[in-house]
């Protein structure tokens, strides 16, 4: 998750807070900015779509270590969720961080 693949994705100015908004809680948030500022904005819908998958990805692998082994779980969302801040705030700073894999498919 440490790889970092920077891309600049062309859209409208948007106030940069927006960006650190969209991935505060990741998969609501990002639902929120996507139908309000990402119609008109393409970079704030990329950052809202990429923070919906990120948030999805955290739910799905909370339920499935909860089986495994419970302490790991909440390590592992907390893990996201800095790393989805991470995102926000380099996107607030204009550059655009791009998650591996997960984002080779959003468009």
């Amino acid at each position: 998750m440490s790889a970092k693949s920077k891309k600049s994705v062309s859209g409208d100015s948007t106030d940069n807070l927006t960006f650190l908004i969209t991935y505060l809680l990741e998969w609501l948030t990002g639902v929120i900015v996507y139908f309000t500022v990402g119609q008109k904005d393409k970079r704030a819908r990329f950052h809202a779509i990429q923070a919906i998958v990120l948030g999805i990805v955290s739910i799905v692998l909370s339920f499935i270590l909860d089986f495994v082994f419970l302490p790991l779980s909440g390590i592992v969302v907390l893990l996201i969720w800095l790393y989805g801040m991470y995102i926000g705030y380099e996107a607030y700073k204009g550059v655009d961080i791009k998650v591996p894999i997960l984002s080779d498919y959003l468009k």
